[in-house]
């Protein structure tokens, strides 16, 4: 898990499932072994929500600045 908090810099503030899933696969697939959980571990602490409407998860402001992530279409 720590590896995602490690290299967040430049993804998109506004992710699909899939994408979300490739990050999971790629950096906390050894700790957390269900995306489920991995997904509902980011909504729990505030990290992102899953917005139906867009069918995308979005991280919350304060985890885009301090990550430096990309806000491009992130509203």
């Amino acid at each position: 898990m720590s590896r995602f908090f490690d290299s967040p810099k430049n993804i998109s503030a506004l992710l699909s499932k899939e994408e979300l899933q490739t990050i999971w696969q790629e950096s906390a697939g050894d700790d957390i072994l269900e995306f489920d959980d991995f997904a509902d571990f980011f909504s729990e602490i505030g990290l992102a929500e899953w917005r139906e409407k867009e069918q995308r998860y979005k991280f919350a402001d304060i985890y885009v600045y301090g990550f430096e992530m990309l806000r491009r279409g992130a509203v």
